[in-house]
């Protein structure tokens, strides 16, 4: 993540020595071009170094910058866009947004989860329990990415955090990932293309220049790109250069167009400069006058102050030494009195005593004789709990006794139902068979009845043939 603004860029020494000279220190675009890593070359032109040179740099101002992304709010892909922003600088938002329960209640969360994972030790014995603790840690994670892309986050982030004079960051590419941020979402509202160029020494191990040289060269004059950002269907392209804590604008040399823009805007940024350095010079001058001022006034209050203390130390000098006296004259009264108090002190003190020692004496006494009374009701108390025990006991015992005999008395009568049921129960079982046999003997006998009967029935009727058959033949 890479920050890009500051105060004020340039060295406030001469300040307004020579005003001309100034303004010609501060011009880049007469100091030389830089060629970019696809050998065309590009021209350098300062902007105002207040916090919103990467918004001069690409032709926009801060309050322009504001209203163009309030007014996109509810697109869904400027969000998109801006949100991995919010996310790495999730820690650090304004106090506005922190305040609030969607970003409490992620950022005790995430916490919580990155406290778990550091006192949790990277061994096989933790290895499902930190496999668990990641995969929650990814699921915070992409929760705070979707807080990012809320409506609500995205502008309390334009509102509190792209103030007036707040740098604009961008995601250095790396190894060909492109991640994009508000510095890439305003040049998609600007429908242009974005390059932020670096200034870079080959001889130094491509060592990342963040202030320009003062003379160019062919060692020291090479770009490369940073970060690209590219608007499909873009109206042309917005190069930057980003240097450290500040941006400028670079301007390829074969666009005339361009070019002219680029001259006019590095104008207004050297006045605009120009103004607030002045107004620096005018603070400085008031406030070197306002410190003299102050130093007068010091050291009168000081005079004063030596002069008042030369009379308090002589007043309190004096004040001592009444003071002196007058303690001298008050301590010889109070060690009289003293004296005299401890003399009467002592003869009260020995009335006192002796007034005690007789009150202890007859105190002793009736201790003694309210302990011996005492002592009698105890033993008179001890022998009638131990008469009301043993009677206790007595009618407890004889209470077991009497509920023992009950319950053998029940035992026995459940024991005679039992035998009585059981009886019962076999006469019953018996009956039961008897009734079953004379039953299956009605049956049987019936059957054989049956039988009987229709053997006698096929007899007759054989018969009757027989007969009929005899008949016939005589018949013949």
């Amino acid at each position: 993540m890479i920050s890009g603004g500051h105060k004020v860029c340039v060295s406030s020494a001469p300040i307004l020595s020579d005003e001309e000279q100034l303004t010609a220190s501060i011009k880049l675009s007469d100091k030389g071009d830089l060629e970019g890593d696809d050998n065309l070359f590009r021209r350098e032109f300062y902007m105002t170094g207040d916090g919103n040179c990467a918004l001069y740099s690409m032709g926009t101002t801060h309050t322009d910058t504001k209203n163009l992304f309030l007014a996109n709010s509810n697109d869904i892909v400027v969000r998109n866009l801006a949100h991995l922003e919010i996310v790495d600088e999730f820690k650090e938002l304004p106090q506005q947004m922190k305040v609030k329960q969607n970003y409490i209640t992620l950022k005790e969360d995430l916490d919580r989860v990155n406290l778990c994972l550091q006192n949790t030790p990277r061994n096989p014995a933790n290895h499902v329990l930190r496999q668990n603790l990641l995969t929650e840690q990814t699921h915070i994670r992409a929760r705070i990415a979707a807080y990012a892309k809320q409506k609500e986050t995205y502008e309390d982030y334009v509102n509190y955090s792209l103030v007036n004079g707040h740098y604009m960051l961008f995601r250095e590419d790396v190894g060909g990932s492109r991640e994009t941020y508000f510095i890439d979402a305003l040049a998609h509202l600007l429908n242009k293309n974005l390059i932020i160029w670096s200034q870079i020494n080959p001889l130094n191990g491509f060592e990342i220049l963040t202030k320009r040289p003062g003379n160019l060269t062919q060692h020291n004059n090479r770009l490369i790109r940073s970060h690209q950002f590219f608007k499909s269907g873009g109206n042309g392209t917005l190069e930057i250069i980003h240097r450290g804590d500040h941006y400028n604008r670079v301007v390829s040399t074969n666009n005339p167009e361009s070019l002219r823009k680029a001259v006019q805007d590095e104008e207004t940024s050297i006045r605009r400069i120009m103004t607030y350095l002045k107004a620096e010079q005018i603070a400085d001058d008031t406030h070197q006058k306002q410190a003299q001022l102050i130093a007068a006034q010091k050291k009168k209050a000081e005079d004063d102050t030596r002069q008042k203390q030369t009379q308090l130390l002589a007043d309190q000098k004096k004040k001592t030494e009444v003071d002196a006296r007058q303690k001298q004259a008050q301590l010889l009264t109070t060690q009289k009195k003293k004296a005299e108090d401890d003399a009467h002190q002592k003869q009260a003190q020995l009335i006192a005593a002796q007034k005690k020692k007789a009150e202890d004496d007859a105190h002793q006494k009736q201790t003694q004789i309210l302990a011996a009374t005492q002592k009698a009701k105890a033993v008179a108390a001890q022998k009638a709990r131990a008469v009301a025990a043993q009677k206790a006991r007595a009618v407890a015992a004889q209470k077991a006794k009497a509920a023992a005999d009950q319950k053998a008395k029940a035992v026995a009568a459940q024991k005679a139902r039992a035998v009585a049921a059981q009886k019962a129960k076999a006469v019953a079982a018996q009956k039961a068979r008897a009734v079953a046999a004379q039953k299956a003997r009605a049956v049987a006998a019936q059957k054989a009845r049956a039988v009987a009967a229709q053997k006698a029935r096929a007899v007759a009727a054989q018969k009757a043939r027989a007969v009929a058959a005899q008949k016939a033949k005589v018949v013949a």
